[in-house]
């Protein structure tokens, strides 16, 4: 990043503003993951971390922790933060889930 306000590019905007987001999935991945830990609920972790399946009763939900997106395979639905997932794995009926939009 060059501060001279004359060569400071939209390709250097880009280029900032694509390692701010990449610093911030990072940190989701890292935060998501402990707080599934602190909360005492089972995954496997796929792919160094990067996707989760996080195992609820006879389900299997899928969860990328650096998004937040999760979707459930049996019901085919999905939603998106790690609060909402585990509001979903302890049963609450209050979780913000959608259809997913993905046909299998």
């Amino acid at each position: 990043m060059n501060n001279d306000d004359d060569s400071y590019t939209m390709g250097d905007i880009f280029r900032d503003w694509s390692e701010i987001k990449k610093k911030k999935r990072q940190s989701n991945l890292a935060y998501s993951t402990n707080l599934l830990i602190e909360q005492g609920i089972a995954f496997e972790s796929k792919n160094g971390g990067v996707h989760l399946i996080v195992k609820a009763d006879d389900t299997l939900i899928d969860f990328w922790p650096s998004t937040g997106f999760f979707t459930n395979r049996k019901a085919k639905r999905s939603g998106r933060g790690v609060r909402n997932l585990i509001k979903l794995v302890r049963g609450k009926k209050n979780v913000s889930e959608q259809p997913s939009k993905n046909t299998f």
